[in-house]
């Protein structure tokens, strides 16, 4: 019974080949990834372990959709092992962002806030183009 509702794509599951599905999830890819770059340039430069977390955090997006995007051509016991290892593996970037933040601690570095301020306004400006393709292809 649940494989015929995943294959007619009902209870929020995309169609696997849904191209409007898939573009959405290409730019949210290339936004993520670009935003990578920028803040783990940001981070390293400012001192910031915030944005060197947020990087990661970005880091682990871009490459959620991207197995997103090689998941969608699988079987349903294929998506849901690799939602399995997506949930790992961002428990594992929880796991280095815990630990960053205490070493940060532990040795008392001081970040710059102005780099901060305007990268995480940038974050903001990416998560948010992001987002609204994405909540206004699901309300279609």
């Amino acid at each position: 019974m649940s494989d015929n509702c995943c294959a007619s794509g009902c209870a929020g599951v995309a169609p696997t080949t849904d191209r409007a599905f898939r573009r959405v999830v290409w730019i949210a890819l290339a936004t993520n990834a670009a935003m990578f770059g920028v803040e783990l340039v940001g981070g390293l430069v400012a001192g910031s372990m915030s944005l060197l977390a947020d990087a990661l955090d970005f880091f682990g997006d871009a490459a959620n959709y991207g197995i997103t995007l090689l998941a969608l051509s699988l079987g349903a016991m294929w998506r849901a092992r690799v939602a399995l290892v997506k949930g790992l593996t961002m428990t594992g970037y929880a796991v280095t962002v815990l630990a960053g933040a205490c070493l940060a601690a532990l040795y008392g570095t001081r970040p710059e806030p102005a780099a901060m301020g305007s990268i995480a306004v940038l974050a903001l400006v990416a998560n948010v183009s992001v987002a609204v393709p994405a909540s206004s292809r699901w309300r279609a």
